[in-house]
């Protein structure tokens, strides 16, 4: 097939957003991108539907063009086979609502506008987070060689740079957002030992939740069984019609369960 993960699916999906973007650019409609794009003083008036719209609206330009490669060709299969589809869908959305809603707070308290559109930071996001999984792996590149780990650093400080001289303060908002939520996100299901001690005691918590839901499980069992004996050494000593219609619900219902079990064999 095309495509073999989710998020391969969901770079085609921000690809024909960029061309939808384009083509209603170049025939006049122009007013595609301004009625999606964020802008936080509209968020505030009620066009909440660009909180999420904006990740959709790319102008066509070779950056895009080699960030949706490197995510399908690479980024994207090995950040899904280690941490599954689940907690891919997790970080994209994480990364869409997250940026747009700070940049809406920061708006609603310090009433600066911001406007941001396009899913770049959102892919580096995901290339920060395959950094996260695989930061010893080393790259060459002509004479010399460099761990992911390293070259996520310099493309975050390049692309922070970028932002800066642009005057774009929601697009580096959104750049370090997105980052922050695809490092952290990972480190807090355990990824590369995860928060250390903090990720132990969780950890912890998990298992202790885990035995005690177990053990319920056990207890309700018991309980049944020892409720099914009585019901049965009461019919034993007075027939069953002295049986309430109680008992005789709790006896249809472990007569089902036992048809099951022996059907399922």
């Amino acid at each position: 097939p095309l495509w073999e993960t989710c998020l391969q699916v969901l770079v085609l999906v921000h690809t024909a957003g960029m061309v939808a973007t384009a083509l209603f650019s170049g025939f006049g409609g122009g007013g595609y991108a301004a009625l999606l794009d964020l802008q936080t003083v509209e968020v505030l008036q009620g066009e909440v539907w660009r909180l999420v719209t904006y990740a959709y609206v790319d102008a066509p330009s070779i950056w895009f063009a080699i960030s949706m490669l490197i995510i399908f060709f690479g980024v994207g299969q090995g950040v899904e086979e280690y941490v599954g589809r689940g907690m891919v869908l997790a970080l994209y959305a994480a990364m869409i609502l997250i940026p747009s809603l700070v940049l809406t707070a920061i708006t609603a308290v310090l009433g600066s506008n911001f406007i941001l559109a396009g899913c770049l930071p959102l892919m580096f996001g995901f290339f920060v987070a395959f950094c996260t999984l695989y930061p010893g792996v080393v790259m060459s590149f002509f004479f010399f060689q460099i761990s992911m780990k390293m070259a996520a650093w310099i493309l975050l400080g390049i692309n922070s740079l970028i932002y800066i001289s642009a005057n774009f303060i929601g697009g580096l908002y959104d750049l370090w957002l997105c980052s922050a939520i695809a490092f952290f996100g990972l480190k807090f299901i355990g990824v590369q030992g995860g928060f250390g001690r903090f990720t132990e005691w969780m950890e912890s918590k998990r298992l202790e939740r885990d035995a005690r839901r177990q053990k319920l499980k056990v207890l309700r069992k018991q309980e049944r069984e020892r409720s099914i004996d009585e019901i049965l050494d009461k019919i034993s000593k007075q027939g069953i019609g002295s049986l309430t219609p109680g008992e005789r619900e709790t006896l249809e219902r472990a007569r089902t369960d036992l048809m099951k079990r022996d059907g399922g064999k």
